[in-house]
């Protein structure tokens, strides 16, 4: 057999710091592979991802999205584990013509309720015309409505109790509204520029200069009737004036 020179032994020899990054790539590799208890330990607590198709484990989707391609809804599931979930987005084919925001959904066989409206959900929608908001609904998010200048109606659910910054900012074509008697804050610029807002009607008795935003009602149209509860008739004609109600606005109980 042919003999090795000395400098050939040499090189194939591995130096000391080659050998210890060899080392060291097995033990990170040894570190990766799971161990079939820690696999057993992930699927019991439901990780993302963990569970074998047909085995029945349970993923947490606390905080997750989930998108329903037959209502065109996406919502956001409660971080605290409740039964709720927030609308975040509305896809093209469903953010036209009438719009039911629906009291639930189901989300993987559960039933959750929809309590929130994020901010921004149908900004811009330019095909929309009329919304029709779940009974369960407690929040409307800032500038949720915001430019739907061909939204003609809103109909808001009983539960509703905050009105966000700029949520109907420039629907002109909104021709009504009735604020339900939970709402206590009215964010500014809410209704800013809804020049055909004709006809409000407020149930709330929850409203004052405090939880209403600068603006809030400017900018609606000029000879606009908006109805108040009686006992804060007064309170009101104060209040709206102060929020951007226009002087021949007729303010009634």
């Amino acid at each position: 057999q042919e003999m090795k020179s000395p400098e050939k032994v040499n090189q194939e020899m591995k130096s000391p710091e080659k050998v210890n990054q060899e080392v060291k790539s097995l033990e990170k590799v040894n570190q990766e592979v799971k161990s079939p208890e820690k696999v057993n330990q992930e699927m019991k607590k439901g990780n993302p991802g963990s569970e074998k198709p047909g085995t029945g484990a349970q993923t947490d989707m606390r905080g997750m999205k989930y998108y329903d391609r037959s209502s065109g809804l996406t919502v956001i599931l409660d971080k605290m584990g409740k039964k709720e979930v927030a609308l975040s987005a509305v896809d093209e084919r469903h953010a036209k013509g009438r719009l039911i925001i629906p009291n639930t959904m189901k989300v993987k066989g559960e039933v959750y309720k929809i309590t929130s409206i994020e901010k921004n959900v149908l900004r811009n929608r330019k095909q929309l015309k009329e919304v029709v908001i779940g009974k369960y609904v407690k929040n409307i998010g800032s500038s949720a409505f915001y430019g739907c200048d061909k939204l003609q109606s809103v109909t808001m659910g009983k539960k509703v109790t905050t009105i966000g910054k700029n949520a109907f900012y420039k629907c002109k074509k909104l021709k009504k509204i009735t604020i339900p008697s939970g709402v206590c804050k009215i964010d500014k610029n809410a209704f800013y520029g809804c020049k055909n807002l004709k006809n409000i009607t407020i149930q709330s008795k929850k409203l004052t200069s405090k939880n209403v935003g600068s603006n809030a009602f400017k900018g609606i149209y000029s000879k606009a009737v908006i109805k108040v509860p009686k006992s804060k008739l007064a309170a009101y004609n104060k209040m709206l004036k102060i929020r951007g109600v226009g002087a021949k606005v007729k303010i009634k109980r």
